[in-house]
């Protein structure tokens, strides 16, 4: 039996066992084959777009905006904010650059002065691309058209890969627009360190712009998202906890994101606030990614959240007691909080209103502020403890690296006792 004379579900399902090469050579091999599985193929390749912030990643992205076939099947949108970890300060003689950058073709212990030189050259070129389209004032508007022609949009935001990630040749199953261009000037390896040291040298204030920029575009689109992320599942980045939107642009912002279902936002503080004037647009004083927070949280099923400092190992609990006081959930089932400090009371208040709803709750890298030695016989875990059985009813709970005041528990068997 012909493969063109079975139904379309069964050749859709034959074609879904196919990698790449063969399922396009298949489709270019046979004119009725071609339009049969169409449909299965989009879904397949471009429900779920990424693109790098570089010149040539949005180009392919207002591409592929272009292709009336194609762009109906984008549902998801992630932007890779920046290039080598956002380290665009490094110099020559940086000893960081002359052990991350190298030629494949050469031995690391042998590298010549000249051949030094033209990696930095490449390294400088790709980041002032990089640089150039996120401070630009056209980018927001190039997004708006691209967002125009994804008429089925429902999820956008960051993601976040190490650069030494995207340049490696044995990630073949891995898309992204820009990428071959990325990797056809990048011929030697960028290794800074992995992915658990990035977020410590990944700039929340070029996030937080990348976001706006992409927020700002949205908001004058017709799409209503039903998820937002400022990082994926890879790796969580910081975001700086203010924005570069206008109060215009937040406020349209805001009627757009009345359907929003899922949030994942990470909060970077202590970090030096934006400058205007080194970017096209200056942030509003009066709202941060915070208040965004506060203000669809009535919307929300899932929340992943986290709040940290990049320079104090405490931070002080009134950042989380502030938004604590604030927040409001009415429809909230999933809770995921990590690398966060907060006080047991606050913690409650946050609480108070998920209760009803609230099914999964992960608590993970989350430290309680009470001035205790490590060592002590303090309470305030047991009272979160007593909290969360008396007052709600979760299907899931999960919980890792607790302890007080930046501190792990070490003594899990004392901990467990007070769980009791």
């Amino acid at each position: 039996m012909s493969l063109t004379s079975l139904p379309i579900e069964l050749v859709n399902k034959i074609c879904s066992y196919l990698e790449p090469p063969e399922w396009a050579a298949l489709r270019l091999s046979c004119r009725s084959l071609y339009a049969k599985s169409l449909d299965a193929y989009a879904d397949r390749y471009f429900e779920s777009i990424c693109f790098i912030a570089t010149s040539e990643g949005i180009r392919e992205l207002e591409e592929l905006a272009k292709n009336d076939t194609f762009s109906t099947h984008v549902r998801q949108l992630w932007m890779i904010p920046t290039v080598f970890e956002g380290r665009h300060d490094l110099e020559l003689e940086d000893s960081k650059f002359r052990t991350s950058g190298y030629s494949e073709r050469s031995n690391p212990r042998s590298r010549h002065e000249d051949e030094l030189r033209a990696c930095y050259s490449i390294y400088q070129t790709i980041k002032a691309d990089n640089q150039a389209l996120l401070e630009s004032s056209t980018f927001s508007a190039r997004l708006h058209a691209c967002f125009t022609s994804f008429g089925n949009l429902d999820s956008v935001g960051l993601k976040h890969y190490a650069t030494s990630y995207l340049l490696d040749p044995r990630q073949t199953e891995f898309r992204c627009l820009g990428l071959r261009n990325l990797r056809d000037q990048v011929d030697y390896m960028f290794k800074p360190s992995n992915l658990n040291h990035l977020q410590w040298h990944f700039p929340a204030n070029i996030n937080s712009l990348a976001l706006s920029r992409m927020l700002q575009g949205y908001a004058e689109s017709n799409q209503q998202i039903r998820a937002l992320n400022t990082c994926g599942a890879n790796f969580c980045g910081s975001t700086s906890p203010y924005h570069f939107l206008t109060q215009e642009h937040y406020t349209s912002l805001l009627r757009k994101l009345e359907n929003l279902e899922d949030l994942h936002i990470c909060i970077c503080y202590n970090e030096k606030e934006p400058n205007p004037t080194s970017t096209s647009t200056s942030p509003s004083p009066s709202t941060t990614y915070l208040n965004l927070l506060i203000s669809v949280a009535p919307r929300l099923k899932s929340l992943y959240f986290s709040q940290w400092d990049r320079f104090q190992r405490n931070i002080s609990e009134s950042y989380f007691l502030g938004l604590a006081q604030h927040i409001n959930f009415t429809r909230l089932k999933e809770l995921h909080l990590h690398w966060i400090q907060i006080g047991s009371e606050s913690f409650k208040l946050f609480m108070t209103t998920a209760k009803k709803t609230l099914k999964t709750l992960t608590l993970n890298l989350v430290y309680l502020k009470e001035h205790l030695p490590i060592n002590s016989d303090s309470t305030g875990w047991k009272h979160v403890w007593e909290f969360l059985g008396e007052e709600l009813s979760l299907e899931s709970f999960y919980m890792a690296n607790i302890g007080y005041d930046g501190h792990k528990c070490r003594n899990k068997q004392h901990f467990l006792q007070q769980m009791d």
